[in-house]
């Protein structure tokens, strides 16, 4: 089914770029990062904890590119989870956000960092929405600012 922008959405005829690859991700090895990174962000909190340290788990999931630059998977309000892409552990430069949980946990093991992953309804930097988390439903929400 074809999405129907609205009157404030602009449809941004958006292309893949060729060197954007989110690698095949095993059902096994996305089950296990899963139970550790759940695991480890439900762990109980202790008060004295800086939340501040870059190192305390405010994620679910941790993974550095090649480029230096680090993926986090972070929980949201409403079910939802953002993979957050940061030069360095005190910023956070793109935040693609998820219904999807599978689809995320996907992007933060398999994806390679160039390009766009895949499987994101929202990009807040951009103000980007994919509706069916497809390139071919993309717009820019210009009511998002």
């Amino acid at each position: 089914m074809a999405y129907t922008f609205k009157p404030w959405e602009i449809p941004t005829r958006a292309k893949p770029t060729p060197e954007s690859v989110t690698a095949h991700v095993e059902s096994g090895e996305l089950l296990a990062a899963k139970l550790i990174g759940i695991a480890a962000y439900q762990s109980p909190f202790d008060p004295d904890t800086d939340r501040s340290d870059p190192e305390s788990v405010w994620y679910l999931h941790k993974r550095q590119l090649d480029d230096g630059r680090i993926l986090y998977l972070e929980p949201m309000l409403g079910g939802t989870v953002s993979l957050c892409v940061a030069p360095d552990s005190w910023s956070i430069s793109d935040r693609y956000c998820y219904h999807e949980h599978d689809a995320a946990w996907r992007a933060v093991l398999g994806w390679n960092g160039k390009g766009d992953p895949e499987g994101w309804y929202r990009h807040a930097p951009s103000m980007r929405r994919r509706p069916d988390f497809t390139i071919e439903s993309e717009y820019i929400n210009a009511g998002d600012r």
